[in-house]
């Protein structure tokens, strides 16, 4: 059985600690995954379903709409990267396009095992 591809890294704007601890779980298709919100069991509804590689995904996640770019969205059975972006505007509603940045996530143990601790001291 896959294991949860976990999102521990993520980069840009100020929302993108909503994104942390989100994962991907394979559906029976092969190269195929749900989206879920931290803290969500894979029986809940997912926030975007049958994404693979390459594929350009939309979900609502706090008060905003986010979308992952198809054209850099990297995903294995291992391992996903990609680009985000959402409509967070600011608090006054006029900072351009809203929020953007990058994640990564892996599957297995991830944070709080000393592979993290190890490689940011090395």
């Amino acid at each position: 059985m896959s294991e949860r591809i976990v999102i521990h890294t993520v980069h840009g704007g100020l929302d993108r600690g909503l994104l942390k601890g989100c994962y991907f779980e394979p559906t029976e298709v092969p190269g195929q995954y749900n989206f879920y919100q931290n803290g969500a069991k894979p029986t809940d509804k997912p926030l975007a379903e049958r994404v693979s590689q390459s594929s350009t995904f939309h979900f609502k996640l706090g008060m905003w709409e986010w979308t992952v770019e198809g054209r850099n969205f990297l995903i294995s059975n291992t391992a996903a990267f990609g680009d985000w972006h959402n409509n967070d505007k600011g608090p006054n509603h006029d900072e351009g396009d809203g929020e953007s940045g990058t994640f990564t996530a892996q599957a297995g143990a991830g944070l709080g095992s000393g592979s993290e601790a190890s490689s940011a001291t090395a």
